[in-house]
């Protein structure tokens, strides 16, 4: 029983530790800035991340139950794990080109 859900656990850890050092990244910038004026907006883009998150998470689901076919699923995940490249690689890209200094 605990076998099955640890690899989950360590997952979500790991996604929430992640999460909370880019929440804090972004707080110590607009403070480096002296844009504290910013931080409520920042406040407000975690919690609108949350609900989307949320939100897309249960449309997913209900969306994968009803996929059948295991080479349907392969490709669901393909590109979800694909969207997921484009995003990274382009907040990498705009915050390179976007230095906070």
């Amino acid at each position: 029983m605990w076998s099955d859900a640890l690899p989950t656990f360590a997952i979500t850890l790991r996604e929430g530790v992640e999460a909370v050092l880019i929440i804090g990244i972004v707080l110590a910038a607009l403070r480096r800035t002296e844009r504290p004026e910013l931080v409520p907006w920042a406040w407000g883009g975690v919690g609108l991340g949350i609900l989307a998150s949320g939100g897309l998470g249960l449309l997913l689901r209900g969306w994968w139950q009803g996929v059948t076919s295991p080479v349907a699923k392969q490709w669901l995940e393909a590109g979800i794990g694909g969207g997921a490249i484009v995003l990274l690689s382009w907040m990498l890209l705009w915050m390179t080109e976007n230095p906070a200094d």
